[in-house]
């Protein structure tokens, strides 16, 4: 499975936070965003893609150490089923 990691923007109810996903593809991970937090999120990235952009954001003063639990998504796992984490 591949790590992908979402954010929430500045005036969203979860800013500052990030969404771990688990899955086997882009695709997948970002379709159960979706499924979960609608279009309430700002931006993904993924696992490699996400160590440099931490830096960036800090360097702006925006908080990201805060994360959600994360969500594993399966083959088996139906569209538009949240699954349970772990």
């Amino acid at each position: 499975m591949n790590k992908y990691i979402f954010t929430f923007g500045c005036g969203q109810k979860l800013a500052g936070f990030c969404q771990p996903i688990y899955a086997k593809d882009y695709t997948t991970a970002r379709q159960r965003m979706v499924d979960i937090h609608g279009s309430n999120w700002s931006m993904s990235y993924t696992e490699e893609e996400w160590e440099a952009a931490k830096e960036k954001l800090r360097s702006i003063m925006f908080p990201v150490e805060k994360e959600l639990e994360p969500i594993k998504v399966y083959e088996e796992d139906k569209p538009g089923k949240e699954q349970p984490n772990g």
